[in-house]
């Protein structure tokens, strides 16, 4: 079987990139364990200078310049209408509009390469976009959703809210299934929109962190030694809602506070918004943003901590409370995040009310509970990464029943042209 892999990024080796999510492993590490069954080529819809093999993957980069080509002008009626349907600057529609060219490309690729299946990683409108080559060209394909961008999330733009419920939408209308990461993922959108069950399939991600440490985190930070360790991981962000964390810790009574450090490892993209509480705050001794971390200087974070929080208002397969599992930790989130119904509740502590005086009763328990390590270790076994062959049974039953097959004007309505 030759599949074709379309994502926004990847983690590549030697990447000139400074930070990597969590997205970009887990798109790396289902392409690199199906590639031991069947041929992966992987399509970039980012710019990247080059192609490349990384293990058994071919992955296909394009530059901006390689577009340029694809300017037709009997595509000029979709570029107006895409223009005024974008909101936002001219650099922002011109953006969007490239995302047609690159979908021109992936044409080419399909045509030359005769795929058997293409898989797209997102439901964002450039995915949406770029699901226009395998319609163009009565291919199967298969949209995968690492998480849900219309219920909820802060931050996300309007035009990829509506791809995903668009494409819902035609999941619904249309002999078509999808994959998704997590059953809360899975349940929230059918029960919203009454989509039979059966045309969502849940595949959850495995855990793959590296045991090596070389970061001596209780040497770099002297103050950790003898107090409880808080983890927080992921991108600082509104999504996050690491600010919660802080507002709430600082709720704790000051002989807990003093005991008690929080880290928190992920890029800032709150411009300041929360080093700028910790320094308002004086939480400089107990609190240490660390930044974007590579895995190998994660794992050395995990070992010398005690707790993990998560308070996302949308998760969707919640990647750092199985990564805490693993390291037997148990994890303080909320009782509605979706990521949570396939965990075991070994691991976890469930928090009911989104206030910051709930969370600080919940991170009082947390301290307080007698947690067994070996069971939320054991609870976690499951997520190994032959779990990604689940994907091989998909496209099996897509080629077999002959679904996801739809025609161009079924994607050109759901991109609103």
């Amino acid at each position: 079987m030759r599949v074709l892999f379309i994502v926004s990024s990847m983690f590549i080796p030697d990447d000139e990139r400074k930070t990597v999510t969590g997205y970009d492993y887990i798109v790396s590490e289902i392409a690199q364990k199906l590639s031991e069954k069947c041929d992966i080529d992987l399509y970039l819809l980012r710019p990247y200078p080059r192609s490349l093999n990384f293990g058994n993957v071919s992955i296909l980069g394009h530059k901006d310049r390689d577009l340029l080509k694809y300017i037709r002008l009997g595509d000029l009626t979709e570029y107006f209408k895409l223009f005024y349907k974008i909101k936002g600057d001219l650099k922002t529609r011109l953006r969007h509009i490239t995302y047609f060219l690159v979908m021109r490309d992936i044409e080419r690729l399909i045509l030359e390469n005769k795929y058997d299946i293409v898989h797209i990683h997102g439901v964002t409108f450039m995915c949406a976009v770029s699901a226009l080559a395998p319609a163009r060209c009565h291919v199967p394909f298969l949209f995968t959703m690492h998480g849900l961008i219309s219920y909820g999330i802060p931050n996300i733009d309007q035009i990829d809210q509506d791809s995903e419920q668009a494409i819902l939408n035609m999941v619904r209308d249309h002999n078509f299934v999808i994959t998704t990461v997590s059953t809360g993922t899975k349940m929230v959108p059918c029960e919203d929109k009454g989509i039979n069950t059966d045309k969502v399939v849940v595949i959850n991600n495995a855990v793959k962190i590296d045991d090596f440490y070389p970061t001596d985190w209780k040497e770099k930070y002297p103050l950790v030694e003898g107090k409880r360790i808080i983890l927080s991981i992921g991108s600082i962000s509104h999504n996050k809602n690491q600010i919660q964390l802080l507002r709430a810790f600082n709720l704790l009574p000051e002989e807990i506070k003093t005991n008690t450090m929080v880290f928190l490892a992920g890029q800032d993209l709150t411009e300041g918004e929360v080093s700028d509480y910790v320094e308002n705050n004086h939480l400089q001794d107990r609190v240490v943003i660390c930044g974007f971390l590579t895995k190998k200087e994660l794992a050395g974070l995990y070992h010398i901590a005690d707790y993990n929080v998560l308070l996302s208002f949308s998760e969707g397969f919640g990647l750092s409370m199985i990564e805490a599992s693993k390291y037997g930790i148990p994890t303080l989130t909320y009782a509605d995040l979706d990521a949570i119904k396939d965990l075991n509740p070994e691991s976890l502590l469930l928090i009911k009310e989104r206030t910051d005086e709930a969370v600080a009763e919940g991170l009082t328990k947390l301290f307080s509970t007698d947690w067994d390590k070996e069971a939320i270790i054991k609870s976690v076994d499951r997520f190994k990464d032959t779990i990604y062959f689940q994907y091989l049974d998909v496209y099996n039953h897509i080629i077999e029943n002959k679904t996801n097959r739809v025609e161009p004007e079924v994607m050109y309505k759901v991109i609103g042209l």
